[in-house]
């Protein structure tokens, strides 16, 4: 009765430590707001693509740390989950095209992840133009989630992930909500004494920033694993694809309305990850390689 207390405790505690975390709420419009509505249909692609790659991936992450499905029985789970995609050089600038006056037809320019825009000066005429700076300067972009996973019946759970942060400290971005779920199948069910874990997976998540974008992440994947107790190995292969959509207008007089989609380079990934369980307590880090590479890791707390 004392291990079920304290299972519940911590169900409450995870989740309050997560919410006064994300409340450093902000007013002002974001640096990210600031700077995107600058840009028209036409230019934003190149400047924000690299947004799309990896966060795409990134929402996607962490869905599973065992392919274990018990068949029968109630089973609950929650996770706090950290996922990311590690940022590369060729995704800190792009070649942007010049304004129609300009004899120079392109120049590169930082993406939303470089540095100081580029100054060029039409030698013709005089005129300078100067591309948007990039707004943050990482290894690694990445978002956290609570998840909670409930089971089994004929060997399938199904999940739901959500987590929201008014505002980043730094004021880069502004509100941002994540939700999510999907269902996973036990394949072991089907197979006597299998040495190994297996099974099926689905799974849905949205990433907002306010109005102006959501980026939309699906996921089909096959997972394996086995147990070492308390050590488990997982991995699996998995099918995704992810779009991001742009609505806002730009600014000045004559604001132009913006309506795009973009999509997420990785469509294939491959994931290879470690968990230890003591008890109700786990601990759990995985890799994903694909055309982003992109990694999760967390606490799970459950039976």
């Amino acid at each position: 009765m004392k291990a079920f207390y304290r299972l519940l405790g911590l169900f409450v505690l995870v989740p309050g430590i997560i919410l006064i975390s994300a409340t450093t709420t902000l007013f002002a419009q974001s640096t990210f707001e600031n700077t995107i509505v600058q840009f028209n249909a036409q230019t934003v692609s190149g400047y924000i693509q690299p947004f799309a790659d990896l966060y795409g991936t990134a929402i996607n992450n962490g869905t599973f740390h065992s392919a274990a499905i018990a068949d029968e029985g109630f089973h609950i789970r929650l996770d706090l989950i950290g996922m990311a995609s590690a940022v590369e050089d060729g995704q800190k600038s792009y070649t942007a095209n010049m304004p129609l006056s300009f004899a120079q037809r392109t120049s590169v320019q930082p993406t939303i992840l470089g540095g100081q825009g580029t100054l060029v000066v039409d030698q013709a005429t005089g005129f300078q133009y100067k591309g948007s700076s990039g707004i943050f300067n990482a290894s690694a972009m990445g978002y956290g989630t609570l998840q909670l996973s409930v089971g089994s019946l004929f060997g399938t759970e199904g999940f739901i992930r959500y987590a929201t942060i008014p505002a980043s400290a730094s004021e880069n971005l502004p509100t941002q909500t994540l939700i999510g779920g999907g269902l996973r199948h036990s394949i072991s069910r089907y197979l006597d004494e299998f040495p190994v874990d297996l099974a099926v997976a689905a799974s849905y998540n949205r990433l907002s920033l306010e109005d102006i974008l959501t980026i939309d992440g699906y996921l089909i994947s096959a997972q394996g694993s086995k147990n070492f107790e308390p050590l488990t190995v997982y991995g699996g292969v998995s099918w995704e694809a992810s779009t991001m959509t742009l609505d806002y207008t730009t600014t000045g007089t004559n604001g132009e309305p913006v309506n795009i989609e973009l999509d997420g380079a990785n469509t294939f990934r491959a994931t290879l990850g470690l968990g230890l369980q003591f008890g109700f307590l786990g601990l759990f880090a995985d890799a994903n390689f694909g055309s982003v590479t992109s990694f999760a890791g967390g606490i799970s707390l459950g039976m």
